[in-house]
Parts: structure tokens; sequence; C-alpha cells
């Protein structure tokens, strides 16, 4: 676990969900998400625990900070969501994109701003 003083930026956003080997169900899911200098990782809850997953930040990392249909099929454009996301490549190549939304958009503007900044320290 990342120590509480290395975390740039931290709260609870939604993160589309698309699943895991043992259930396909795909659909959104509120997570505590906490900006360290290695990287995006979330949990369950604020309490932290083991983290459920962890976006590194690297060359191959973009952040996309206009969402709509376009680049993903689940960021429906709706007044009450704002989306941005993170392109990343994992270990094994696969390119994937974490997906996440808040309900306003200045909370949209701080994630984002926080999170180009841990980027770019990373690179």
């Amino acid at each position: 676990m990342e120590r509480k003083d290395c975390v740039s930026k931290s709260g609870f956003l939604e993160k589309y969900s698309v699943g895991n080997k043992f259930t396909l169900r795909k659909n959104w899911k509120r997570r505590y998400i906490a900006s360290t200098p290695n990287g995006l990782l979330y949990y369950k809850d604020s309490d932290h625990g083991k983290a459920q997953g962890r976006v590194p930040y690297g060359f191959d990392t973009t952040l996309y900070t206009k969402v709509d249909q376009s680049v993903h099929p689940e960021a429906r454009q709706h007044d009450e969501y704002f989306y941005f996301a993170i392109q990343f490549a994992e270990t094994n190549s696969k390119v994937r994109m974490l997906l996440l939304r808040t309900q306003s958009n200045a909370e949209k503007a701080e994630w984002c701003s926080a999170l180009s900044t841990m980027m770019a320290r990373a690179d």
C-alpha cells in the first residue's frame, strides 16, 4: 500500500467495471481512487486494504479529458455525469481503458489536473 503522504489526490469516483473471468457483468461501481507516484490505485472503500486494481503511469499511459461514446461506448451523455478515461498497457501489452465519471465538472477538472501532473512526473 502507498504511504498517505505520497497520494496527490484521492476520493470516491464511479468506475466502469467490465467484470472478471467469473462474471461478465458490466456496470458502474463506486470506488475509492488514489493517485500515487506509481500509478492510480482503486479500492472498494476508503479503508484501503488490498487494492482492487492499479493503473501504472508511464510513457504509454494516456489521459482522455474529453470522453464521449466515440472514445468509450459507455460514456453516454447525461447532464449529471462528467467522464474521463485513462488508457494504459498491462504487463502483457494488452491495451485497456479505465473509464471514470464524476457528478461535477469541477471535480472532473481537479482529478484530470492531479492525474496529468502525476503522469508527467512518471515519464
